[in-house]
């Protein structure tokens, strides 16, 4: 299962869904860079966020995407105790501009719902408990 991913100034890029979201994001990253304090999410073409940060790490990204369909990523910073979205950031140049529509959902939905967010687990520490077997929460 394949979704089309468009960022940056017009790039596009196709990326297979059919993984576990630890290795979907570092792909992602690779092509997007984000700071060390960003989360990665993605959002559809009507501005609805995927909710990746609140999948397990070792979840397949297809059960929250949709085949063939265009996603936008989202740079997320969240806020600390509680888990909650501070700042939304499109990776795409000149988004506020060329999707002012999506724009208005992104922040409608952070700023009403403050969706629950799992806090990133440092990568080594994610790795060696998929090597364990252990689930990771």
């Amino acid at each position: 299962m394949f979704i089309r991913i468009k960022y940056g100034d017009h790039q596009m890029m196709l990326v297979n869904t059919d993984c576990q979201r630890v290795h979907f994001e570092e792909y992602v990253r690779k092509q997007c860079p984000l700071n060390k304090k960003e989360v990665l999410d993605l959002c559809d073409q009507t501005g609805q966020l995927v909710g990746l940060p609140s999948k397990n790490l070792s979840e397949y990204v297809s059960t929250c995407t949709q085949e063939r369909k265009i996603y936008f990523p989202i740079a997320l910073r969240i806020g600390r105790p509680n888990h909650q979205v501070k700042e939304v950031r499109p990776m795409v140049k000149n988004f506020a501009k060329r999707f002012p529509d999506l724009m208005e959902n992104l922040d409608a939905q952070t700023a009403s719902s403050k969706p629950q967010l799992l806090s990133p687990l440092p990568r080594k520490k994610a790795q060696a408990q998929q090597k364990k077997g252990k689930k990771l929460k």
